[in-house]
C-alpha cells in the first residue's frame, strides 16, 4: 500500500474512532486476568513485608505488584498469580470459572468485596503459604464510573444492567453491576472467560442497553443528494419489535455504519445495487452492525 494511502488509511480511521465517541456513550471494555488481593497481614506472612508496586493499572490508585503467588486447590494448582495493591482489608481471590474447574473448586459469581460464605484456597508464595479460608470468587462483571459518568448513563451505584459490547463476536452482556465513586475512571471489567466469548481486543468498548436488545426504535436515513453527513436525515419512528434501518444510498461508507451504531440499530438495511466500501463494511462486521440488502 502506497504511503499516501497509508495515510489516507490512518485518518479515516482516526476519525471514524474520534465520532464515536461524540455521544460520549460508550464505554471502555477491559479484561481482567486473575489475580489476589492481599490484607497487610497477608502480605506479611507471604513476603516479609509490604508489596512492591511495578505500575499503575487502569483504576486510579490501584496497582500490579512485583510480588507473585500460587494457588492450591484441591485437585489443581494455578501458577504465578498476580498480586494487585494496595493491600485490603480482607484478602481475595479472583479467579474465572474455567480456572475454578482447574482447582477443583464451586465458584459463585460475587461483587469484588462480597466474600462471606465463599469457598476458601491455599496461597503460597517462594517462602510461605497460608490457607484462605474464604475469598475465593468469580467476580461479577463490572462497571467502575464517578458519580458524572452515573449521571450522564442515567445510572445510580449498585445498579445492574445489560451492555452490549462491540467487539469480534458481540454479545449482550447480562447483570453488569454499576459502581460508583469518585475515585474510579470509566471502564467495564470482564474475566477471560467472557473476553474469549466475545472475542475482546484492547480499544474494544461497550454500550449500556435497555432490556435484552438495542434500544427500540426504528432509523430510516434519506439521501438528499449530498456528499457529507449534513446531506441526510435521520427520523425517527417507535416500534417495539423493530431495531433496524433502511439506507437509500449507491454508496455505503463507514460515516453511514457510524450513523447506525449511535442511533443503536442492530441492522442495515441497503439496496441490492449499493456499494458497500471496504472500511464500511469491516466497521459494521467489529461493531456488530448486519448489512443487509433490500
Amino acid at each position: 500500500m502506497a504511503d499516501m494511502d497509508m495515510q489516507l488509511l490512518k485518518k479515516t480511521i482516526a476519525s471514524v474512532m474520534a465520532e464515536l465517541g461524540e455521544d460520549g456513550s460508550m464505554i471502555p471494555v477491559e479484561v481482567s486476568g486473575r489475580h489476589v488481593h492481599l490484607s497487610s497481614e497477608a502480605a506479611e506472612k507471604l513476603f516479609g513485608g509490604p508489596l512492591t508496586p511495578v505500575r499503575e493499572l487502569s483504576q486510579p490508585g490501584q496497582f500490579l505488584c512485583k510480588e507473585r503467588v500460587r494457588l492450591i486447590g484441591p485437585r489443581g494448582m494455578l501458577e504465578n498469580i498476580a498480586v494487585l495493591g494496595p493491600v485490603r482489608s480482607e484478602s481475595q481471590v479472583e479467579v474465572s470459572l474455567t480456572d475454578a474447574r482447574e482447582l477443583g473448586v464451586n465458584l459463585p459469581v460475587r461483587p469484588s468485596g462480597d466474600v462471606s460464605g465463599t469457598p476458601g484456597i491455599m496461597i503460597a508464595s517462594e517462602s510461605a503459604c497460608l490457607e484462605l479460608r474464604q475469598g475465593l470468587i468469580a467476580a461479577q462483571r463490572h462497571i467502575h464510573m464517578t458519580p458524572a459518568d452515573a449521571v450522564r448513563f442515567k445510572v445510580a451505584d449498585k445498579d445492574v444492567v445489560n451492555v452490549r459490547a462491540g467487539s469480534g463476536r458481540p454479545v449482550v452482556f447480562e447483570d453488569v453491576l454499576v459502581r460508583v465513586s469518585d475515585s474510579y475512571r470509566l471502564a467495564m471489567h470482564i474475566d477471560f472467560d467472557e473476553g474469549n466469548a466475545c472475542g475482546w481486543a484492547p480499544g474494544d468498548n461497550g454500550r449500556i442497553i435497555v432490556g435484552q436488545t438495542a434500544p427500540k426504535s426504528l432509523f430510516t436515513l434519506y439521501e438528499s443528494g449530498e456528499k457529507n453527513l449534513k446531506g441526510f436525515k435521520l427520523k425517527r419512528f417507535e416500534d417495539a419489535e423493530r431495531t433496524d434501518a433502511g439506507l437509500a444510498k449507491k454508496l455505503v461508507t463507514e460515516r453511514d455504519v457510524i450513523n447506525a451504531v449511535k442511533a443503536g440499530i442492530s441492522i442495515l438495511r441497503v439496496s441490492d445495487s449499493a456499494i458497500v466500501t471496504p472500511l464500511a463494511a469491516d466497521f459494521a462486521r467489529e461493531r456488530g452492525v448486519q448489512i443487509e440488502t433490500f
